[in-house]
C-alpha cells in the first residue's frame, strides 16, 4: 500500500486518519525506492498488487501515476501489476477514465448507499453532503464504460434504512457496478466512537441486514463481498486445519505500508504511523535508508510482532470462529483494547461473528459452537 499523500478532499465522519488535511506528496523518488526495495527483497514473485490509498488518491495528478506506472513497469519485469485506487469518486472526470484504462486498475468507490444516508457521514469540510458529487463521478464511470466495486460503510444509521441502501446498491449495478463489500464502522485511529454498539436494537437489525444480504445474493441480484467470501467457510464447517491460516494482517510483510515521506510499516495497514504512546510510533524504517527485511532485527518490530503472535495464539485457542478469521485484525485489537495480544473486539463481533452465524442459518448450517471450533478440527490431525 503505498500513500501518494495523507490528503483528502472530504472529511467523512467516520474516517481514521489524523493527517488527513496534509498536503504533503510522496516524491517520484521515493515511490521509485519503495518498488525496488520489494523486488530486491524477494517478496515480489509473479503478481504485484500496489493500492493506492490512506488518502484520496485522485488529488494528485494523472500524469504523476503515469510516471509512477513507467517506474513500476522498468522495475517489475515477469510481474503482473494492478493498480488500486479507492477513491470517493467526487474527482473523477474523462481524463482518469483515460489513466485507468492505460494501466491495470482495479478501481473502488466509497458510496454508502442513497443520499439519505450517504450524506450523514460522507461530508466536505464546510459540512456539506457529497452524494451528488459522487454521483456524477459515478456517471462519468458508466459513461466510459469503467466496472467498479463498491465500499460502503455500516452505521446505526444505514441499518435503521437498509433495504434502502440495498436497492441503491442494485441499481448501481446497471451502471458498472460488479461487487459491493460492508465495512462495519469502526472504533479505529482518528474515529474514537462507533455508533455500532453492543445494543440489542443494533444487533437485531445487522442481522436482519445479512438476511437479507444473503438473500439477494443468492437470487443474483447483488454481488456481495462478504457472502462470497465466507461462502466456503460455512460450508466447509471448519475442517481445515487452521495453524496453516494466516491472515494478510497477521503474518509480516503480506501488506507493506509506505507513507508519503517513505516510512514503511506491515500488519494492519491502519496502525501505520500511529502514536504507540512513550513517544513511539508504528513504523519500522524508512524506504530512502532501509530494506523491508532490515525490520526483523527492530526490536520495536519484534516487540509488536510478538503480540500479535499472542493474540493469534489466544484467539486460536478461544474461539469457534477461528477458521473464519485465522487470528482477527491487529489494528482493530489495538484500537479497541489497547493491545494486540488481545482476542474478541467489536469489529470481529459484527464482520465475523455475526455475519458468520446468519450465512449458517441462512443455508441451513447448525450453529457454530464450541465442538465446531477450529481447534477442535485441528487436534483430530494430531497423531
Amino acid at each position: 500500500m503505498l500513500q501518494p499523500t495523507p490528503f483528502c478532499n472530504l472529511d467523512c465522519g467516520y474516517c481514521y486518519l489524523p493527517d488527513r488535511a496534509n498536503k504533503a506528496r510522496m516524491p517520484m523518488e521515493t515511490t521509485e525506492t519503495a518498488i525496488v526495495r520489494a523486488i530486491e527483497s524477494g517478496l515480489v514473485a509473479d503478481k504485484l498488487s500496489i493500492v493506492w490509498h490512506a488518502g484520496e488518491p485522485l488529488v494528485m495528478p494523472k500524469d504523476w501515476y503515469r510516471e509512477a506506472d513507467g517506474l513500476v513497469q522498468e522495475h517489475c519485469t515477469n510481474v503482473v501489476v494492478t493498480h488500486n485506487f479507492q477513491s470517493n469518486a467526487v474527482l473523477v472526470t474523462d481524463g482518469w477514465c483515460d489513466l485507468f484504462k492505460s494501466i491495470n486498475t482495479r478501481l473502488g468507490v466509497s458510496i454508502d448507499g442513497p443520499e439519505h444516508i450517504h450524506d450523514a457521514n460522507r461530508k466536505t469540510r464546510t459540512g456539506k453532503g457529497t452524494h451528488r458529487s459522487v454521483m456524477k463521478g459515478v456517471e462519468c464511470l458508466t459513461a466510459n464504460g469503467m466496472s467498479f466495486h463498491v465500499i460502503a460503510v455500516v452505521t446505526r444509521e444505514f441499518l435503521h434504512d437498509f433495504e434502502a441502501a440495498l436497492d441503491f446498491f442494485e441499481m448501481l449495478t446497471g451502471q458498472g457496478m460488479n461487487s459491493v463489500g460492508f465495512n462495519v464502522e469502526e472504533f479505529e485511529g482518528d474515529h474514537r466512537d462507533t455508533t455500532m454498539d453492543h445494543a440489542g436494537d443494533t444487533r437485531r437489525r445487522f442481522r436482519a441486514f445479512m438476511r437479507e444480504c444473503y438473500r439477494r445474493h443468492m437470487a443474483g441480484r447483488l454481488h456481495i463481498r462478504e457472502v462470497r467470501a465466507y461462502d466456503r467457510f460455512v460450508k466447509n464447517d471448519c475442517e481445515r486445519p487452521p495453524i496453516l491460516k494466516k491472515t494478510q494482517q497477521t503474518a509480516p510483510f503480506r501488506i507493506i505500508t509506505v507513507g508519503h515521506d517513505g516510512d514503511f510499516s506491515t500488519f494492519s495497514p491502519e496502525l501505520h504511523g500511529v502514536d504507540m504512546g512513550q513517544g513511539e510510533k508504528f513504523i519500522f524504517g524508512n524506504v530512502n535508508k532501509d530494506a523491508y527485511l532490515d525490520a526483523f532485527a527492530n526490536p520495536v518490530f519484534a516487540r509488536y510482532m510478538n503480540d500479535i503472535i499472542d493474540g493469534y495464539s489466544a484467539c486460536r485457542k478461544a474461539c469457534p470462529f477461528f477458521d473464519a478469521c485465522a487470528g482477527g485484525s491487529p489494528g482493530n485489537k489495538f484500537f479497541e483494547l489497547g493491545t494486540m495480544a488481545g482476542t474478541e473486539t467489536l469489529f470481529c463481533d459484527y464482520r465475523i461473528k455475526e455475519t458468520v452465524t446468519v450465512l449458517r442459518d441462512e443455508m441451513g448450517l447448525s450453529p457454530i459452537v464450541a465442538e465446531h471450533s477450529a481447534l477442535k478440527a485441528f487436534a483430530r490431525l494430531q497423531p
